[in-house]
């Protein structure tokens, strides 16, 4: 049984969720709180299972509350917040670097078209996140260098090398970067652009697997903690030097063979569009072995396939390593497959990419 604390400032969304939770086989409502402060209280005394952490609230919004459940009595939190409230947007994703591990909208009225659609990914999101193992933070002012806190370990994992600073990259200069990332990929995302040289002289395309709605402020945050440019990605760009270019909502992106990106509604791969899988397919048919691939932390198998299919071409391939990741599911299949040449944490991976880019150095494939 899931044990569910709702935390919400308004009485009308409790009843809801607690309502449609309890209605749920395996969950149950053990509390609710109408503000951060009290759902601090309360989880250190229901201690459940997972948080649905609403951003927006009064005495204590939800980011401090997350900040300090992490700190006092970890426990997986997932940010619930109305996408286009252009306030939330900035503390979200502060929201999710002070712990919190998914952000998903708050469900649509009864009697919307998409109420049945959104509660169907609100349940999804807390059975998923119940089973993420997440540890106390230090108590100490968020540094967005370290590595997430909030990981999922599995044991007897043997991963591949680290990268040295003596094993070169690729046996060219690279051309284009493509990252795929899921369940926990914002922080880290950060954690690796910010460590990176502004602007980055290869362009880099990226695939973050999050709720509807929420892209457009992940890139602005991203944007301004990094500074580096970053977009959506449009039909028909060709990727630049100095940008970092993510997948629009509900859309695949790829590359066409002229090196333009290719935006398509084709179906799902690994139920998901955009799918990690779908760019790296491309990137590998069409640049092949002047493609740097990253698998980034997240949950199920989306990318790790493909990942090894670039790999093959002869192209640089990075799975996030296991002791950094919120989960170790698309990198840990990546891993099965031998789709990885090294397992690195995220300011490593950044070290990478640099090595990447070295005028000064020849790059060759390790031995």
């Amino acid at each position: 049984m899931i044990r569910i604390l709702v935390v919400d400032d308004s009485e009308t969304v409790r009843k809801l969720m607690t309502y449609e939770l309890d209605r749920q086989e395996g969950m149950t409502v053990v509390g609710i709180a109408s503000n951060g402060m009290d759902a601090v209280r309360k989880a250190a005394k229901l201690k459940p299972d997972v948080i649905t952490m609403d951003v927006k609230m009064p005495i204590m919004d939800g980011l401090e509350a997350t900040r300090e459940i992490m700190c006092t009595q970890a426990c997986p939190v997932v940010i619930v917040s109305q996408y286009w409230d252009q306030d939330n947007k900035q503390k979200v994703f502060e929201a999710l670097a002070a712990g919190a591990i998914a952000v998903v909208n708050k469900p649509a009225g009864p009697g919307h078209p998409e109420y049945e659609t959104s509660l169907s990914h609100l349940f999804k999101q807390i059975r998923m996140m119940s089973e993420v193992k997440v540890v106390t933070r230090r108590r100490s002012k968020p540094d967005p260098e370290k590595v997430p806190a909030t990981v999922l370990k599995k044991s007897g994992v043997s991963c591949p090398p680290a990268c040295r600073p003596d094993c070169p990259v690729s046996k060219r200069n690279g051309k284009l970067v493509v990252i795929g990332a899921s369940t926990g990929g914002p922080v880290v995302l950060r954690q690796i652009f910010e460590r990176l040289p502004a602007p980055y002289p290869l362009p880099i395309l990226v695939v973050q697997h999050i709720a509807h709605g929420f892209l457009t402020g992940l890139v602005d945050w991203l944007g301004t903690a990094t500074g580096h440019h970053i977009l959506i990605a449009e039909q028909g760009m060709i990727p630049e030097p100095g940008k970092i270019y993510f997948a629009p909502d509900d859309r695949h992106m790829g590359l066409d063979p002229d090196g333009r990106i290719v935006l398509s509604k084709d179906p799902k791969e690994y139920s998901l569009r955009p799918a990690v899988s779908y760019l790296f397919r491309t990137a590998a048919r069409h640049v092949g072995n002047r493609t740097i691939g990253i698998l980034l932390t997240g949950m199920g198998s989306d990318g790790a396939a493909e990942l090894k299919i670039l790999k093959d071409t002869g192209a640089a391939t990075v799975i996030q390593n296991q002791e950094s990741c919120v989960v170790f599911g698309m990198p840990g299949e990546a891993f099965k497959l031998n789709a990885a040449r090294h397992a690195l944490p995220p300011e490593e991976i950044s070290e990478f990419l640099s090595l990447a880019i070295s005028e000064s150095r020849p790059m060759k494939d390790p031995a």
